[in-house]
Parts: structure tokens; sequence; C-alpha cells
């Protein structure tokens, strides 16, 4: 995911581009970049935005309470669990083999969960960001 271009609000004609991690492409079309955290800034992209005189703003960063950053990794421990059900049947299917769930989950484990908790933190950083 590189960049959202959205409209601020519906009476405004401006562009412009959510950033969402240091790896998103700024747009000097834009009217403005916005960081969703000092994590999108880095030095050589920040001293980039400056040479090109692309406009952008660093949004602060979300924090949560211990409480809540459980919640999310129950959560996203939900989902692992939801889906390397649905992943065991898709990839027996898929090589014609019958191999558990437990065999699909040693070999997944590393990625997926990764995945789903990277999906999920943008979720809520985005949820933040248009509250």
């Amino acid at each position: 995911m590189s960049d959202i271009p959205f409209k601020h609000n519906q009476k405004s004609n401006k562009q412009y581009t959510l950033c969402i991690s240091p790896f998103t492409l700024f747009n000097d079309y834009a009217d403005k970049n916005i960081l969703t955290g000092d994590w999108c800034l880095e030095q050589e992209i920040e001293g980039y935005l400056l040479d090109s005189r692309i406009d952008y703003e660093v949004k602060p960063s979300r924090t949560i309470s211990k409480v809540k950053y459980e919640g999310e990794a129950n959560l996203c421990f939900d989902y692992y669990q939801k889906y390397i059900k649905i992943l065991t049947k898709v990839l027996n299917d898929r090589h014609n083999v019958n191999y558990s769930e437990r065999y699909w989950d040693t070999l997944l484990n590393g990625c997926l969960y990764q995945l789903i908790a990277s999906i999920v933190d943008h979720y809520y950083v985005l949820k933040f960001f248009f509250r």
C-alpha cells in the first residue's frame, strides 16, 4: 500500500495524499502529503521532500494503552485462527494433499501472522486518523 489519495472534505477541491509508511510514494501533484506518524519520515525522505518542495504535514502518532494493545493482539490471533483454517482447506485442495492444520500453521505462521498484524495496525491507524 503506497498512498491513499483523498479529499479532505466535500467542499474542498484540494487533494491530499495520506502516507501510512516510510515506503509511500509522495505525490508532488497533491496539495499536501499527510504522514500518519513520525515513522513515515526518515532522514533521506525528509531531505527529498525539502529538496523537491513537496508540501507535507506529520500528524501525531497513535498511542494506545496496554489494554487496547492486548485487545488488538487478541484480534490478530482470532483472525489468524480463522484464516489458517481457511488456508488449510484451500491449500490442501489446490495441491491435492491432506496435510493437517498444524502442518500449514508451521509453514505459514511466520508470514501470515505478520501480514494480519500489519493489516490490523493499518486499519487502526486509518481509523485514528479519520476520527
